[in-house]
């Protein structure tokens, strides 16, 4: 598989970053940026609301093909039963304290995660 191309340059990866820091900010949520362990061929972004948050990792070195978000809920924190649909994507019905939002569109990617971050603020009304 070959590597995306909304990944592939530091241009690209960075618009995308911005994108989905906009999107946190607009849906009343945090993002967090941590470039140091991955130096120049990636960008990783923590984008929450209270105990649930989203780390996305724009990797321009990946051939997943794929743009991949992993959300967490801390504590006693889970997500509900019809997150998986508000995602886009799929929970883990075990704990129900993970999901995961997977696109190849960079649009559906990110209408996935703001409506999850929309999600998590109404499961968290007082963050």
């Amino acid at each position: 598989m070959t590597r995306m191309k909304i990944l592939s340059t530091a241009a690209k990866r960075e618009a995308l970053a911005t994108r989905l820091a906009t999107i946190a900010r607009e849906c009343g949520a945090y993002c967090d940026r941590d470039d140091a362990p991955f130096q120049r061929r990636a960008i990783r972004l923590t984008l929450g609301a209270g105990p649930r948050w989203i780390t996305i990792e724009l990797d321009g070195d990946s051939r997943c093909g794929a743009l991949l978000g992993h959300w967490c809920a801390e504590g006693d924190a889970t997500f509900p039963r019809d997150f998986g649909a508000t995602i886009d994507g799929s929970i883990n019905k075990i704990h129900w304290n993970k999901a995961t939002t997977c696109e190849e569109s960079a649009d559906r990617f990110c209408a996935s995660i703001a409506a999850g971050l929309r999600r998590c603020r109404e499961l968290t009304p007082r963050f």
